[in-house]
């Protein structure tokens, strides 16, 4: 799985360039987790929660995520420098 921007596809690219953009004027600190993925990357997310152990992460088989056209990103908040995937904090609602 990647991490880096420059996976995205140009178009996307810009749209995520400017959410970025937004959310630094807000305060709002972030890290992108996953931008492309590959094939057996998606599978093994799909079948975590239904054939692996785990919760279930995607509705998504291989070919049907965005993930693998470089139109997608998966992103935390940072709460005081700390990964927040409680969902509770205000900036999740920003």
């Amino acid at each position: 799985m990647s991490r880096s921007l420059d996976d995205l596809r140009p178009e996307f690219r810009t749209k995520v360039d400017l959410w970025r953009s937004d959310l630094a004027a807000a305060g709002i600190d972030h890290i992108i987790t996953c931008t492309l993925r590959s094939r057996t990357e998606q599978d093994a997310l799909w079948e975590q929660g239904r054939s692996t152990p785990g919760p279930v992460v995607t509705h998504a088989r291989a070919g049907q995520s965005a993930h693998q056209f470089g139109c997608a990103i998966d992103f935390c908040i940072l709460t005081h420098g700390k990964l927040d995937w409680s969902g509770t904090s205000p900036a999740w609602n920003a």
